[in-house]
């Protein structure tokens, strides 16, 4: 049994992915001894998708680990950020840590979430593909539920990144793989007439159309980068 579970839904970043492994799981490995790292990563072909990666992630490590973390690979936490944010516990009854986040209070970037809670919302819808609109999808999952979401930090600015992590930007590995932003994905879960006027029943009736329960992927290749680190390659 872990006690966390760090989540990095990757595909075609070496770069930043080498500089994680290199300079991010040493601070982990030394900080939280009773984790794993998990890189889950997506075979080329079709437009990429993060919460379908994450959720992939979430199955594979059902009932073996008290908390998930998810950490894009572009986002690298210093050590003082892993040992107050990621080690610690969460003592409040429903509630989802936020680490590193957008000012729109979406669940992307960094959020520490207990086991029960990913599988209480039935994890990310697994159709989102492209850049962005999971991260909203999640919240209103979580609102759905009625789960607490408590970011951190209220603020993004630059200061803030540079003194708590190392952060690359990312818009140009977007660019490239064609990853075009999902706003209509998410009105999809959120912003319909017919979503707002659904009951609470018909509102968790309906997450249950995609997610956790009826994923489907096929494992390609699973592989050891050290005893702290495992890479599971995906076909979704």
């Amino acid at each position: 049994m872990y006690q966390n579970i760090i989540l990095i839904p990757y595909r075609d970043r070496q770069k930043h992915l080498d500089y994680f492994l290199q300079e991010t799981v040493p601070l982990l490995h030394k900080n939280l001894p009773d984790s794993k790292v998990i890189i889950v990563e997506q075979l080329p072909g079709k437009l990429f998708n993060r919460g379908k990666l994450l959720n992939v992630g979430f199955k594979e490590f059902e009932e073996q680990t008290n908390y998930f973390i998810t950490n894009d690979v572009d986002i690298n936490p210093k050590e003082k950020t892993i040992q107050d944010l990621y080690a610690s516990e969460i003592e409040e009854r429903d509630l989802i840590r936020g680490i590193y986040n957008n000012k729109h209070g979406t669940l992307g970037g960094l959020i520490k979430i207990k086991h029960e809670h990913v599988f209480r919302v039935n994890g990310f819808p697994n159709d989102i593909w492209g850049w962005g609109s999971e991260d909203g999808a999640l919240r209103v999952r979580t609102d759905i539920f009625k789960l607490r979401f408590q970011p951190h930090f209220l603020v993004t600015t630059k200061e803030r990144d540079d003194q708590h992590f190392r952060c690359f930007n990312d818009q140009q590995e977007r660019v490239k793989n064609n990853q075009k932003y999902n706003s209509k994905k998410y009105v999809k879960y959120a912003q319909t007439e017919q979503f707002l006027s659904m009951t609470e029943e018909e509102q968790k009736k309906f997450v249950s159309h995609s997610g956790l329960n009826n994923i489907d992927y096929k494992i390609i290749d699973r592989s050891q980068l050290g005893i702290f680190v495992e890479r599971i390659l995906v076909d979704i």
